[in-house]
């Protein structure tokens, strides 16, 4: 789990069970030690629900002297700090094609003190204090990239239902078939719905097994590292594929602002860019298998 603090900080930042806590990764802040804990400055996009936000917790490296810390194995040592909400500044970023209303604005914080009780180190969970020793911790980095998916996966069901509704209802321009009766539109219908079926069922599998080993007393692998990041991949890619197919079926209606298929449509291709589950990520899965050197930093913690 990221955002194992001590106990204390924990207590302080979840003493109202309905905080909100949200952050951004990049770029990362800096963090200067001081007395007591630690001088952050930066900024860093992609909040979302930064509007709800009780907290907003930041990527730092630690920098002493002006230079950045190095941890083991010469990389920066990295820590996430977590800062009151009237401490950081909102800015209105957030200006996309889809996922707009996730809210993903900028947040900045200039020179904020934040006490080391309200840090924890960007590292594998190791020997965790009582508040985090549940087996829900064990999935270490990974716990993330199943809600990715699920959201993906998600928007291209809404997507599939929209559709089956509009093609019953819909009778083309100088046509006289309904839409459903079109053998195409049932053969693309078809392929959407069973690769929907195929996507959802590969993350159930992957979270469940997952989730028995964590059961154990265990973390996760690295092979579950793998099978969770290639599940979410494919269930991202499989939600932008099924959007398109059903655009095809919607024909001039899957276009206009007043058709929900015209928002799921921006929403599904807006999260394929999603840098928990892009393109770019099945290299990093694949580099995993492998054994080769990995530019994705969650195989490398």
């Amino acid at each position: 789990m990221m955002l194992a603090l001590p106990e204390e900080g924990a207590r302080e930042v979840f003493a109202d069970r309905r905080s909100v806590l949200v952050g951004g990764g990049f770029p990362p802040a800096q963090a200067v030690p001081v007395h007591g804990g630690y001088r952050v400055t930066g900024q860093a996009g992609f909040v979302s629900g930064a509007h709800l936000a009780s907290w907003v917790f930041a990527f730092a490296m630690i920098v002493d002297d002006g230079q950045p810390r190095l941890g083991p194995g010469g990389a920066p040592a990295m820590l996430i700090a977590v800062l009151r909400r009237n401490e950081c500044e909102l800015l209105d970023t957030w200006h996309t094609m889809g996922l707009r209303s996730s809210g993903s604005h900028d947040f900045k914080y200039p020179d904020v003190f934040v006490p080391t009780s309200r840090t924890a180190p960007l590292a594998p969970l190791v020997n965790p204090n009582p508040l985090f020793s549940g087996p829900v911790y064990r999935a270490r980095l990974w716990a993330g990239h199943p809600a990715f998916a699920l959201t993906g996966l998600g928007t291209a069901r809404a997507a599939l239902d929209a559709t089956v509704e509009l093609a019953s209802r819909k009778t083309p321009n100088f046509m006289t078939q309904q839409v459903a009766d079109s053998r195409s539109v049932q053969r693309l219908l078809g392929r959407a719905e069973a690769k929907w079926r195929a996507a959802r069922a590969y993350v159930y599998e992957t979270v469940d097994e997952l989730w028995q080993h964590q059961l154990t007393g265990e973390f996760v692998t690295h092979e579950h590292a793998i099978d969770m990041q290639l599940a979410s991949s494919f269930a991202i890619e499989s939600a932008r594929e099924i959007t398109e197919s059903l655009h095809e079926i919607a024909g001039s209606t899957g276009f206009r602002e007043g058709s929900p298929l015209e928002r799921l449509f921006r929403d599904a291709h807006t999260m394929s860019q999603h840098a928990f589950a892009s393109q770019a990520r099945y290299e990093s899965a694949a580099k995993a298998i492998l054994g080769r050197e990995n530019d994705w930093a969650f195989f490398r913690l």
